[in-house]
């Protein structure tokens, strides 16, 4: 079981490592050469000498330390005067409150009665003139030993790293073996494969800086054919056991998938831990006050990634929220394209209705006004009438007229009558 399933036993082989390995500087443990007070780094440095023949860098790893190290040198080269400045500035706000008696609200009532107790007030100005005085020239008289020079290429610190170190860095990886595991890298991190996953709120190709360091580290397992000894100050779940605050080491996964891509074995610790293993196995003495800054550096580290993740979550969450409100926003709003159809759709309404109203014209145009066939009625009942009129008219007429069959019969009766005239006499 031990053979087959290293990564549960590997205490076992532990010492084995500790003995046999190439050592591997993770960015953060050779950047600590910077952070280090002087008698520190002194003491750093004897104890990479002492292993100065086992002691590599990877070629990702250099590129970090060499970026880093240009921040590193410019803030503790500047720190005095930033220190200085910030309690100057804070000073003299306390002065302005004091002298013109104005505050925050919770303070008003105190410095009403300030204003009436003058002794009092001069005696607090003195001792704040005085003190800040005394802290200025305590600023000034602190033993910086990084300066701007070392920006400039005289920096005994690189020097001697560089001598320890040499020509010990692995090779670089080709872009497309870059390439390939970015693409690996995006599976892994969904699928929560350590290590690196712990960084995929990185926006750039950062993210990655870790698995490009665990490929390199394999590589260099099988060029060299021995163990890998990893000396990391990251000790997120990516990387490290966790288990109820204590770290137990490096993840199964990463010890199996070492053993199965080298045939060779991986462990890593802290720097602190490594600076313990190596002071205890060359007799390396008084080095209490190194671990102490190291481990106050490392929660330092670890202090300033816990409030990037917080402000990372914080941005994802204001981006969810602003995602949110543009998505409601845009629900509200009406779609370009449907808008744009819409559109569409009421000016062929608008035609259509158009063409309508074009026919019906047309149409009352074919079709007689009513008012005019009453007229045309009218009209006609008008010319009835005067017809019927004519009509009676010659009815009466008529009636007027003689009828000449009577003219006859009278006239006949006259003839007769002339004929006759004794029948006259005689009737009479």
């Amino acid at each position: 079981m031990k053979t087959k399933f290293k990564e549960h036993h590997i205490i076992e082989f532990v010492d084995q490592i500790y003995e046999t390995a190439i050592i591997v500087l993770d960015t953060n443990s050779v950047l600590n050469l910077y952070r280090y007070s002087e008698e520190n780094r002194s003491k750093y440095f004897e104890i990479l000498r002492k292993v100065e023949e086992r002691l590599f860098l990877t070629h990702h790893i250099c590129d970090e330390f060499y970026k880093n190290r240009l921040i590193i040198i410019e803030n503790r080269s500047s720190f005095k005067d930033t220190i200085n400045e910030l309690i100057e500035e804070n000073q003299n706000k306390l002065l302005n409150i004091i002298n013109n008696y104005t505050g925050a609200d919770k303070y008003n009532s105190a410095l009403s009665i300030l204003k009436h107790e003058n002794s009092l007030k001069e005696c607090i100005v003195s001792e704040l003139e005085t003190s800040m005085k005394k802290i200025t020239s305590s600023i000034q008289d602190f033993k910086q030993d990084l300066d701007f020079n070392y920006l400039q290429g005289k920096d005994p610190i690189l020097e001697e790293l560089v001598e320890i170190i040499k020509e010990k860095v692995s090779f670089e990886l080709t872009a497309e073996e870059k390439e390939n595991i970015y693409i690996d890298g995006k599976e892994r991190y969904e699928k929560e494969i350590p290590p690196g996953y712990k960084d995929n709120a990185k926006n750039s190709i950062d993210k990655f800086g870790d698995l490009i360091i665990w490929n390199e580290l394999q590589a260099l397992s099988v060029k060299t054919d021995r163990p890998i000894l990893f000396i990391s100050d990251d000790r997120k779940e990516d990387w490290a056991i966790k288990f109820k605050g204590h770290d137990l080491g490096p993840r199964k996964e990463l010890i199996k998938e070492f053993i199965n891509n080298t045939n060779n074995l991986f462990y890593s610790i802290t720097t602190k831990k490594f600076i313990q293993l190596i002071s205890e196995s060359y007799k390396v003495a008084n080095t209490e006050t190194l671990e102490a800054e190291t481990e106050n550096i490392q929660k330092n580290i670890q202090q300033k990634e816990v409030d990037n993740v917080k402000k990372n979550i914080d941005r994802l969450k204001k981006r969810e929220k602003n995602y949110d409100e543009s998505q409601g926003l845009l629900e509200r709003m009406s779609n370009p394209l449907d808008q744009f159809n819409r559109n569409q759709d009421m000016l062929i309404r608008i035609n259509n209705q158009n063409n309508e109203i074009q026919n019906s014209n047309e149409i009352l145009k074919r079709m007689r006004n009513p008012l005019d066939d009453f007229n045309s009625a009218q009209e006609i009942f008008r010319q009835m009438r005067n017809s019927n009129d004519e009509i009676i008219n010659s009815h009466e007429i008529l009636k007027r007229m003689r009828n000449p069959l009577d003219d006859f019969n009278s006239a006949q009766e006259i003839i007769r009558q002339m004929r006759n005239p004794n029948n006259d006499d005689n009737q009479v």
